[in-house]
């Protein structure tokens, strides 16, 4: 999976925000700031009861014997080159299928981290995407939140238009996660809902929208092939 979800990431987070940009306004922002504030606090909810990370990083998967730290480490390796080792690929698909919930707020931690490096927010949301409906919640949180505040947008190739750009894809990667979790538990449909009535953010939002469609007719799965089709148009 690793190869579509990369493509998926870079090439459908730069085409569907090509497609779907608006400009934010300032009562939008302040609004995005308010729900990232809130989300970050869903995020670190259980978190907070749980040690320090360098805790956490010694934490032993029953079967792989792989701390977080070092699982996250693999992923970086393997988002880097996803054809090298597809030993690597499948046990890190397994090791993401025996986190707790705990585990899951932690990656969520680092993953909307704006201090953190891109390629571990990246890794930990890989991580999310392939634990499955097991970290629904935490992927939807995720979504949910806010982008940061940006004062340079008008300009296309300012840090700042490109740094929006990552932090789009980063949730739209998310919500598709989330997308396909749902095929496998329905009752995602009550996240998506949620997503929904508080995303301001338009792209994102409306692709909540045709996930939850799907959910609602009985045809789970319908972002995924949205999304799929604008890669490959934008390949072609």
């Amino acid at each position: 999976m690793s190869k579509k979800w990369l493509t998926l990431t870079l090439f459908g987070g730069l085409a569907l925000g090509m497609l779907f940009w608006f400009l934010p306004s300032p009562q939008l922002i302040g609004a995005w700031e308010e729900d990232a504030l809130t989300s970050v606090t869903r995020i670190q909810g259980v978190t907070s009861r749980v040690k320090d990370e360098a805790n956490i990083e010694a934490t032993d998967f029953a079967d792989s014997k792989i701390s977080t730290a070092d699982l996250i480490r693999h992923v970086s390796v393997l988002l880097e080159n996803p054809q090298a080792n597809k030993v690597l690929e499948k046990e890190i698909n397994t090791a993401a299928k025996t986190l707790t919930f705990l585990n899951f707020e932690q990656l969520g931690k680092q993953a909307i981290d704006l201090t953190q490096d891109r390629q571990v927010r990246q890794a930990a949301l890989y991580i999310l995407s392939e634990a499955g409906p097991a970290a629904a919640p935490v992927l939807a949180a995720l979504v949910e939140s806010g982008l940061p505040e940006y004062s340079n947008l008008a300009n296309p190739h300012s840090r700042d238009s490109a740094e929006r750009s990552f932090e789009l894809s980063l949730r739209m990667s998310a919500l598709e996660a989330l997308d396909k979790a749902a095929s496998q538990n329905p009752e995602i449909r009550t996240l998506l809902e949620k997503i929904v009535g508080k995303q301001k953010e338009p792209t994102l939002r409306y692709l909540a929208q045709v996930s939850l469609r799907g959910v609602e007719t009985g045809r789970p799965g319908q972002l995924q092939k949205v999304m799929e089709q604008v890669v490959g148009k934008t390949i072609d």
